[in-house]
């Protein structure tokens, strides 16, 4: 509620994360490390009157040649000072406190607030529990809070990826025979894998983008397959389609691997190495027809 007490909840946490992390260099940036709390400047100030000034001041002064009624007179003026508080206001009105000023986030509604930099060396599960444990302490991690979302997210979509991937089975097994769904199941899949084995073999991390591009080989693959298992007489046709289809394809998203922002860099290697990859054993649906089927088409 008020500034001293702002300062006086900073100390109380930033005494917390040195206990927390004592290993650890340089921890935090907080307005405490230049700015005493009141009754430290208090405790300080009372010290130096009583230990230093009042028992030790004349005697000292006396020893390095300053006469005896100066120093007396001089150690009576000092002992008479008065406590003089170093306020938030004073630091912020120093030239000194000019790039840390940002800090201070001042009065907001009713109450006062301040900012704490933390170190990104600390862990993240240990600032969470200190903050749950000082109710007048708030950790804010946007980095980190994004990635977890991300990360659920992530987990969640691979879960409907496995549930698409059962769907479609199903599907082609209803429309084909079991044997025929299966081989015509595996293109999609096949490109889908290796597009991740690349993702692992260039230490590239799994992201919640790669599996939307997943999600995209998957279904493009499927439609390259399903053309060609479809085709009885028109080969060279829809050869001629799929591959200005893949062409496009990897034109408009596979460039994207070029990009140097991560996630579309990211985004663009998967789809580039699965839809190459889709287009490349989508024929192999062909071959799977029946002996009369092959007659015909050779007709």
């Amino acid at each position: 509620k008020t500034p001293e007490e702002t300062l006086a909840n900073e100390t109380t946490l930033t005494n917390k994360i040195k206990e927390t992390f004592p290993t650890i260099d340089n921890p935090y940036i907080a307005i405490n490390s230049y700015i005493p709390t009141l009754d430290d400047q208090k405790e300080n100030f009372n010290l130096v009157s009583t230990t230093l000034i009042k028992a030790r001041l004349a005697p000292y002064l006396q020893k390095i040649g300053v006469k005896r009624n100066n120093a007396i007179e001089i150690q009576n003026k000092l002992s008479h000072m008065k406590f003089n508080p170093f306020t938030i206001q004073d630091w912020l009105d120093s030239p000194v406190s000019k790039s840390l000023r940002f800090l201070w986030l001042g009065k907001i509604d009713s109450q006062y607030a301040t900012v704490v930099l933390l170190s990104t060396k600390l862990s993240n599960e240990q600032l969470t529990q200190i903050s749950q444990a000082l109710p007048f302490a708030t950790y804010i991690n946007k980095a980190y809070s994004i990635s977890q979302t991300f990360k659920v997210y992530r987990q969640k979509i691979a879960l409907l990826l496995i549930v698409a991937y059962l769907l479609l089975l199903l599907l082609l097994i209803i429309r084909y025979s079991f044997k025929k769904a299966f081989l015509y199941f595996l293109p999609p899949v096949a490109a889908c894998a290796i597009s991740l084995a690349v993702l692992g073999w260039f230490n590239v991390p799994l992201t919640l983008f790669n599996l939307l591009a997943i999600i995209l080989i998957l279904g493009i693959g499927v439609d390259y397959v399903l053309f060609f298992a479809e085709t009885k007489s028109s080969y060279q046709s829809t050869m001629l389609a799929t591959s200005l289809s893949a062409m496009m394809t990897i034109l408009s998203f596979g460039l994207l691997a070029f990009s140097r922002t991560p996630v579309i860099h990211y985004f663009g290697i998967t789809v580039l190495v699965g839809i190459a990859s889709a287009f490349a054993l989508a024929p192999l649906a062909t071959h799977v027809q029946k002996p009369h089927d092959t007659l015909d088409n050779q007709e």
